[in-house]
C-alpha cells in the first residue's frame, strides 16, 4: 500500500477525467463493457496499521456492496460530528488517525481475450481506493461519490489477469464528506471494464438554444477525438439526431485531420431545427443522438449513442410586479420536490437500479416531480431514469463540511483544487442529461472564497447554467 489516503498533496493519481460520451458501442449495438461484479476475495483489517502486503484472503464479499452491510466493521451514523478517525483540531488539519481507520482489500481474477483496444477500469469506492493490476500500482482517488476511471491497458496480458483494490474507510477527502447519513465503506457501484478503440470519441457535450416562440432550436454539438497507443490517419466525425419514430431531424459532419499518438482534436458543430418537441416533466421527450467516428476509408472506428432533450431554463429576477421565479420552456415552474439519499436499508449505498426506479415511480405517483441528490452525485442509472421518466434534478456536488464549516473549505487554497475537482467530475460526467435543471455547489459547507471559486469554475465550463449556492450555512445552527 502507498498510503495515499493521508497524502495531503493528492486527491487522485493517474485517474482519468470523467467524460460525457458514454460507452463505445459495438457492431451488434451493445455497449463495449464487461462487468466484474460478483463475489470477490476479501480481507478486512480493523486498522490500516494491521495491513500486510502479502494479504491472505480469508473471506469473500459481494461487489458492489458496502462492507458494513456484509458483516465487516461497524456502520456509523452521525450528523454534524465527524467520525473519530478524522482529526478535528483546526491547528492540525487534515489528520487521519491510522489506528481508527479500517481498510478492506478486494481481489479477483479475470480474463482478457486480446489487447487490440484500450481498457479502462470504472468503479466507485468509499472513501478512497488504491488500484493494483497484476501486482503493479495503477492509481488512486479519494472522491467517494464520483466514479473512478483508470487506463489499465499497459498492465494487462492476454489471458488471465488479477486485480487488487485497497479501500480505506477514511482519507483526506473525507473532510469534504461530512454528510448527515450512515457512513459506509467499500466498492459500492458497478465495477466495469470499458473497451475503447485506440482512436476514440473521447468526450461529447450537447445543448440547445430554443427560439423565442419555443418551436424551433439550434442544436449545438462539441466533440473531442483522441488517439492513444496509435496514430490516426484522418477521417470524419458525424452526428445524427433522430426522434422517437426513428426519423432523422438533423445531421452534420466534420473532417478530422491526422492525429499523432497522444494527440487530440476538438470539433464544434450545430444544426438549425424549425420545430422540436420540448422535454418537460409532463412530456419527457427524448431524441437519440448517434455519433460516429470514421477513418479515411469510411469505416466506423467508434460509435456513441446518447439520449438528448430540448429544454430551456430561465431565472426571472424580482421586479415591482412579481417575485423572482424560474421558467421551464417559457412557463413558470412550480417545483414539487424531495431530497433523496441514494441509500437502502438492505443494500446501503449500493442501491440496485430496479429499486431506484421504484423510488422514482413512487415520487411520480405522489405528484413529486423533482429530486435533489443530497448531498453528492448519484449513480449513472439514476440520471438516465430521470431523463426518461420526467423527473427534474438538482445535481449536488460531493461536498459537505458541516462539523468544520468554519474552517473547511472556507478561504484555504489547500481545499480549492479539491473542491473544484469534484465539481469538474460531476459536470463533465452528467452535463448532457436533460433532467438536470440545476447544479448545487454542495451542502452545509460554510461561506468563503472557495464557494466563489467553484461557482466561477462551473460557469466557465457551462455558461448560463443555474447554480445553487450552499444549501445551509453549515455553522451548526439551524
Amino acid at each position: 500500500m502507498k498510503y495515499c489516503y493521508k497524502n495531503k498533496k493528492i486527491s487522485s493519481e493517474n485517474a482519468l477525467l470523467q467524460k460525457g460520451a458514454g460507452f463505445s458501442i459495438g457492431e451488434k449495438g451493445q455497449e463495449k463493457i464487461v462487468s466484474l461484479n460478483g463475489v470477490w476475495d476479501f480481507k478486512f483489517y480493523n486498522s490500516v496499521l494491521d495491513y500486510v502486503e502479502d494479504t491472505k484472503y480469508d473471506s469473500e464479499i459481494k461487489v458492489p456492496s458496502n462492507w458494513q452491510i456484509e458483516g465487516f466493521g461497524v456502520p456509523i451514523y452521525t450528523n454534524v460530528h465527524y467520525p473519530y478517525a478524522i482529526g478535528t483540531n483546526p491547528l492540525t488539519l487534515p489528520k487521519i488517525k491510522d489506528k481508527l481507520n479500517p481498510c478492506g482489500v478486494y481481489h479477483r481474477k479475470f480474463n482478457i481475450d486480446g489487447l487490440d483496444e484500450n481498457v479502462v477500469l470504472n468503479f466507485a469506492a468509499n472513501s478512497c481506493a488504491e488500484v493494483y493490476v497484476n501486482g503493479k500500482y495503477v492509481g488512486y482517488s479519494d472522491d467517494t461519490f464520483d466514479y473512478q476511471r483508470y487506463d489499465i491497458t499497459d498492465f494487462l496480458t492476454v489471458g488471465e489477469n488479477e486485480i487488487k483494490i485497497i479501500v480505506v474507510q477514511y482519507s483526506v477527502g473525507s473532510y469534504l464528506e461530512d454528510q448527515d447519513m450512515w457512513r459506509l465503506s467499500g466498492i459500492y457501484r458497478d465495477v466495469l471494464l470499458e473497451f475503447n478503440p485506440k482512436t476514440q470519441i473521447e468526450d461529447i457535450y450537447v445543448r440547445s438554444e430554443i427560439d423565442n416562440e419555443f418551436k424551433g432550436a439550434i442544436f449545438k454539438f462539441d466533440c473531442e477525438v483522441s488517439a492513444n497507443r496509435a496514430a490516426f490517419d484522418g477521417g470524419k466525425i458525424e452526428y445524427k439526431l433522430t426522434d422517437k419514430d426513428g426519423k432523422i431531424v438533423c445531421e452534420n459532419t466534420a473532417d478530422i485531420g491526422k492525429l499523432e499518438d497522444g494527440g487530440a482534436t476538438f470539433k464544434t458543430l450545430m444544426s438549425n431545427l424549425e420545430s422540436v418537441n420540448l422535454w418537460s416533466t409532463e412530456n419527457p421527450y427524448l431524441y437519440t443522438l448517434t455519433v460516429c467516428l470514421y477513418d479515411k476509408n469510411s469505416k466506423v472506428i467508434d460509435k456513441r449513442v446518447l439520449d438528448f432533450g430540448f429544454r430551456k431554463i430561465e431565472v426571472v429576477k424580482k421586479t415591482e410586479n412579481h417575485d423572482p421565479h424560474i421558467l421551464l420552456n417559457g412557463k413558470p415552474l412550480l417545483i414539487r420536490g424531495v431530497n433523496r439519499h441514494e441509500f437502502h436499508p438492505f443494500y446501503g449505498h449500493a442501491v440496485p437500479t430496479e429499486l431506484t426506479e421504484k423510488d422514482l415511480e413512487l415520487c411520480l405517483s405522489n405528484n413529486i416531480d423533482s429530486v435533489r441528490t443530497c448531498h453528492y452525485p448519484n449513480s449513472r442509472n439514476f440520471y438516465k431514469l430521470c431523463d426518461r421518466m420526467g423527473i427534474m434534478v438538482m445535481s449536488e456536488n460531493n461536498l459537505e463540511t458541516h462539523g468544520l464549516a468554519r474552517f473547511v473549505p472556507r478561504n484555504s487554497a489547500f481545499w480549492t483544487r479539491k473542491c473544484c475537482a469534484r465539481m469538474q467530475k460531476m459536470i463533465y460526467a452528467n452535463r448532457n442529461h436533460a433532467s438536470i435543471l440545476f447544479w448545487s455547489l454542495g451542502n452545509e459547507s460554510g461561506n468563503g472564497r472557495n464557494q466563489a471559486e467553484m461557482y466561477r469554475y462551473l460557469h466557465r465550463r457551462m455558461p448560463g447554467c443555474i447554480v445553487c449556492k450552499n444549501q445551509k450555512s453549515g455553522t451548526g445552527r439551524r
